[in-house]
């Protein structure tokens, strides 16, 4: 039996191929020849990886060997299908569960606090948030929290807006979205929209409250809509006023008899009122008879008991109530609004643009080229 070997290259195949030959002279069986077909993955950008294992084989920054996948840049730069390094980050939805294993991809939180809990556990330091509304959290240091991404995909491109929605926060003694204390390590906060709310009386209310740190906290494309401070509280009491008795008037003085005639037992007319003020005194008392009641006279001349009765104890006086304190001012709290930026000048917003540093790439572009690696339209 005599074997033959052919190879035939053919681009995009990998076939085995039989083929029965003729029987050989001498009675001998029919001759098999096997063709194998090999297929080399083209790598078009250069960068060592082919496109069976590069995301965008049309860029060579972009394949699974980047060791920085710069977060927020709407770009999967290592291919591992987020932007962002997957490894190094916890996800965080609106349909997210609050568990002790959630924050992967397919398995979000539902709350930026639990996010964050869940990064320091896991030793990571990205917290990508999906949009929707979202109760306030405090920021921990390290950690750099984004929001705007599309659940879906993990990309900016399709987010929607992330809410933070204030709450009563002790720290600052009123409702607060973001508090930020003691930050002195880089830490970053990036599109987030605040909704600040009413304050209880007496309070003020905070979009973002940072106390205590130092410039290593940034915040990047943060609109905080400030929130209405409380009334203000009840004013103290007012000082009291003269609550006490005043001192009783003084006895009115002896009488006389007037000529020595006869007997007069008649009363003195009532004393005038106290003087004006804070503490006035009472009414003075009556005067006493003039002759007291046994007085007795001969031939009209008062011969006993002559000596006028001192007066009665003038009435007890009683100073003005205090005047009550004035309310409290009401609270303001001003209202800061952040533009969004456009850092490539295409007319669209780090919001809206899916890659805000190319402005050949934002939903305005009619053209998308299926195959190169590039969401030109942000669709």
């Amino acid at each position: 039996m005599r074997v033959r070997r052919a190879l035939v290259p053919v681009l995009g195949m990998l076939a085995l191929v039989a083929t029965a030959c003729p029987e050989q002279p001498g009675g001998g069986g029919p001759t098999t020849t096997t063709s194998t077909t090999t297929t080399t993955l083209a790598d078009n950008d250069g960068d060592g990886f082919n496109t069976g294992q590069d995301c965008n084989d049309n860029d060579p920054t972009i394949n699974p060997g980047q060791a920085v996948d710069t977060v927020g840049d709407g770009v999967d730069s290592n291919c591992d299908g987020t932007d962002g390094i997957q490894t190094n980050t916890v996800f965080v939805a609106t349909t997210g569960q609050d568990i002790s294993t959630c924050g992967e991809a397919l398995t979000p939180c539902a709350t930026i606090n639990q996010g964050l809990t869940r990064a320091s556990s896991l030793g990571r330091t990205q917290v990508q948030v999906a949009g929707g509304t979202y109760a306030k959290f405090t920021v921990v240091a390290g950690f750099e929290i984004g929001g705007h991404y599309n659940s879906a995909t993990w990309l900016k491109a399709g987010g929607t807006t992330t809410f933070v929605t204030a709450a009563f926060d002790a720290t600052v003694n009123g409702p607060v979205g973001i508090l930020a204390s003691g930050i002195s390590t880089p830490t970053k906060v990036s599109d987030l929209t605040v909704s600040g709310v009413a304050a209880g009386p007496g309070q003020r209310s905070y979009g973002v409250a940072v106390l205590n740190s130092t410039s290593a906290l940034t915040f990047d494309t943060v609109t905080v809509n400030g929130g209405t401070g409380g009334v203000g509280s009840a004013g103290a009491n007012g000082s009291g006023g003269w609550n006490e008795a005043a001192n009783p008037g003084s006895a009115g003085s002896n009488g006389f008899e007037p000529g020595g005639l006869g007997c007069n037992n008649t009363s003195a007319g009532a004393g005038g009122p106290g003087g004006t003020g804070g503490s006035n005194g009472g009414t003075g008392g009556k005067g006493g008879v003039v002759d007291s009641p046994g007085c007795s006279n001969f031939l009209g001349v008062c011969s006993s008991g002559c000596d006028a009765q001192a007066g009665s104890t003038g009435a007890t006086g009683g100073g003005p109530g205090g005047i009550g304190g004035a309310g409290g001012a009401p609270t303001t709290t001003s209202t800061t609004t952040t533009t969004l930026a456009d850092n490539d000048g295409d007319g669209y917003t780090t919001g809206q643009d899916c890659n805000d540093n190319d402005p050949t790439i934002n939903p305005g572009q009619a053209v998308d080229t299926v195959g190169d690696g590039v969401d030109s339209n942000c669709d």
